[in-house]
């Protein structure tokens, strides 16, 4: 019993989550413009211990590296990066953290990310309890978007901070109200301060003043920024000209300088050339680089001229082929991916998401033709434990006594993970490998775990219809679609690609009305996630976006060739009309078919790959396809040795907190015994010790 104990609560300690190698590749480097690359094991100080003497702020992206929309918004928020991360860094401090990579599970799961890309700030001086303030996201087309937006966030926190708690060296956004030259020199203090003073003119809402301020605060020891508003009459900004330039002022449009001397207390109006088509911010920018900053990053400054549409570089003008290969590696990946990663993100589970994760694996286990059979029991157990743990905390929930934090939350993850792993380390689940038909293309375009849940829930589909066919039960059908639809809603990284597919199968009860119906419609809604994005920045273009299977691929499926017309790719709906859909029932079946899987032979034991060498699988040969027959069900199943003899707890009914307990009262009671056992021992030694008094023995 102790030792089992004891490799129990040594398990806990270790990662939860086993099995996944650090991603090797990820949508930031420590290139990209020196941003910080953050982890689990350094977050806490990042945020917490660096920055304690509250002269910064941090804008953090958690991403995760899979997703669509991560990746379609990584090529802006690089951009805005190379514009900002230097000449912003005496106010902010930048970092991005992968919650794709296992290793930031914990970190994700600490500061509740449940939405892909979630960016977050965190105020001066954080404390280890903060979990930051969630920074609103929207619809930017470029990084000069997101930096009005992050600049006018900061603005409203100068509005809800006291002034005296914002740092001295940080720009002074609130504007300058003075109605005369003496109240302004008074602010100012221009006799005592002899650095050039710049007042921006602008519009009451306009935020270039302030981009300008946080584009020249690295240079505060050489000249100071404000900035004024103009009011109805602009009376204030007229007392403040001479009167030779109060005419002229008066035809001047906004935005516009003031360039005050403190040597002789000149107040000179710097406008735009009439005639000049530059820009404001780079025409205001180069004239106070030039004239009033010995050592500003020209370089930085010609950054807002590149094209904030830029892409990521083309690395390759070679278009790649799909692959036409099922890989058994590939399927496995995509479970353990969703089961050990994706899903423990969350800290708890409520009753709809515990619902929706045993739906899943009830599928898994009546459809999926595991390669081993101590994977489909692994799946089986842990469907058991989901039941019954939810069941009981359901009812604790309703009485009150639930131990969890809120009584809606039925399934504490990390319980899970810990069970999970018990479970793995008797029965079986693969280990993660190199992604085959799902791998990585092209460096930025990570495509590997969506690929894979795709094929995997196509693969289930087809299973689920040939197994319909065969044992006639027409009652419950087409429960993969249903799981699939509430897996995505609840757990699915990519919040943008959630919204759209949930939006999508919203009216699935309407229409799966045939037994082949789901086959069939996710056939359908593949193309139409595929039409929509097809030139979108997520697409690779060394593997284009295309409507399958194409031509070349099946012509049968065809009832005329398509013109190749990139219009009629992004229109799923026209492009529809040449499939003969009778014909791609046939080939998916065929090509998603079991028998077509490739298998992974390091699931295989010598003994096996000796005795099975007739189950490498064959390529699909599209010339010659198979034909499946309602009574073609029959696959094999390899179980392998459980990779551990460790003692198991089948069916555990004990959480994370109760083993921990359990172990310390087990410890506290053995030294209570040998305590008791040395105390004991010392006074019976005592009381029997004989003495010879006068020849007779006494015992004391």
């Amino acid at each position: 019993l102790f030792l089992l104990l004891l490799s129990l609560s040594s398990t806990t300690t270790n990662n939860l989550v086993q099995g996944f190698p650090a991603s090797s590749s990820s949508l930031y480097t420590s290139a990209d413009s020196g941003v910080n690359i953050l982890y689990t094991t350094n977050i806490t100080d990042f945020i917490v211990n660096q920055h304690q003497d509250g002269r910064k702020i941090q804008f953090i992206q958690f991403f995760n590296t899979y997703c669509g929309h991560c990746q379609a918004f990584a090529p802006l928020f690089k951009q805005f990066l190379q514009s900002t991360i230097h000449r912003w860094s005496n106010v902010v401090d930048f970092a991005v953290l992968d919650c794709a990579n296992e290793v930031n599970a914990d970190a994700c799961r600490h500061y509740n990310i449940e939405l892909y890309p979630t960016l977050r700030t965190f105020w001066l001086r954080p404390k280890l309890t903060d979990l930051g303030e969630d920074f609103p996201l929207h619809h930017w087309t470029s990084a000069a978007d997101l930096r009005q937006s992050f600049i006018g966030w900061l603005s409203d926190q100068y509005e809800k901070h006291n002034i005296n708690d914002i740092p001295k060296h940080w720009p002074n956004f609130l504007p300058l109200k003075v109605e005369n030259k003496e109240q302004l020199f008074e602010k100012l203090d221009i006799d005592n301060d002899h650095r050039p003073v710049l007042i921006i003119v602008e519009k009451n809402d306009s935020l270039f003043g302030q981009e300008l301020m946080m584009n020249f605060s690295l240079h505060t020891n050489e000249l100071r920024i404000f900035r004024m508003e103009e009011s109805s009459d602009n009376k204030h900004l007229l007392q403040l000209s001479d009167q030779n330039q109060s005419n002229a002022l008066e035809k001047i449009s906004l935005p516009f300088l003031y360039v005050i001397t403190p040597e002789n207390h000149q107040i000179k109006v710097i406008p735009k050339p009439i005639m000049s088509d530059e820009d404001d911010g780079i025409f205001m920018t180069k004239l106070i680089a030039k004239d009033f900053v010995k050592n500003y990053d020209h370089e930085e400054m010609n950054l807002k001229k590149t094209n904030d549409d830029e892409t990521l570089p083309d690395q390759s003008t070679v278009v790649v082929k799909y692959s036409t290969r099922i890989y058994m590696s590939d399927l496995h990946n995509a479970i353990r991916y969703a089961l050990f990663h994706e899903v423990p993100l969350k800290q708890y589970l409520n009753q709809e998401q515990t619902n929706s994760l045993i739906r899943l694996l009830n599928v898994l286990y009546e459809s999926f033709r595991f390669q081993n059979d101590k994977t489909k029991q692994f799946i089986k157990h842990f469907h058991d434990w989901l039941v019954k743990h939810s069941n009981r905390n359901a009812r604790s929930s309703r009485s009150g006594k639930s131990s969890l934090h809120n009584n809606d939350m039925v399934i504490d993850t990390k319980d899970m993970l810990t069970t999970m792993n018990m479970y793995e380390e008797y029965y079986h689940f693969p280990e993660q490998k190199p992604w085959k038909a799902c791998a990585v293309i092209s460096d930025g375009y990570h495509r590997s775990y969506p690929c894979s849940l795709w094929t995997l829930f196509h693969v289930l589909t087809v299973a689920e219809y040939r197994r319909t066919l065969q044992t006639k039960q027409w009652l419950s059908l087409h429960p993969t679609l249903y799981a699939m639809r509430e897996y995505i809603r609840n757990f699915f990284g990519c919040t943008e690609c959630s919204m759209h597919f949930t939006k999508m199968s919203s009216m699935l009860e309407n229409e799966l009305t045939y037994p082949n119906s789901s086959v069939l419609w996710l056939w359908r809604a593949h193309n139409r996630v595929n039409a929509r994005l097809k030139g979108s920045r997520s697409e690779d273009p060394r593997l284009p976006k295309r409507q399958f299977p194409l031509y070349n691929e099946c012509n049968e499926c065809y009832r005329k060739q398509p013109p190749d017309d990139l219009n009629l790719w992004k229109n799923s709906t026209k492009y529809i009309e040449y499939y003969d859909e009778t014909k791609i029932l046939q080939f998916l079946v065929n090509f998603y078919a079991s028998e077509r899987i490739i298998l992974d032979d390091s699931e295989f034991n010598d003994q096996q790959q000796q005795q099975q060498p007739q189950q490498k699988q064959p390529l699909i040969d599209f010339d010659h396809p198979i034909m499946i027959t309602d009574n073609d069900d029959s696959v094999t199943n390899h179980a392998t040795k459980p990779r551990s003899k460790i003692l198991m707890l089948v069916s555990s009914p004990f959480t994370q907190t109760d083993i921990n307990l359990i172990f310390v009262f087990y410890v506290v009671s053995i030294i209570l015994l040998l305590s008791i056992f040395v105390y004991v021992r010392s006074r019976r030694n005592i009381f029997h010790k004989v003495f010879n008094l006068n020849g007779k023995q006494r015992v004391y």
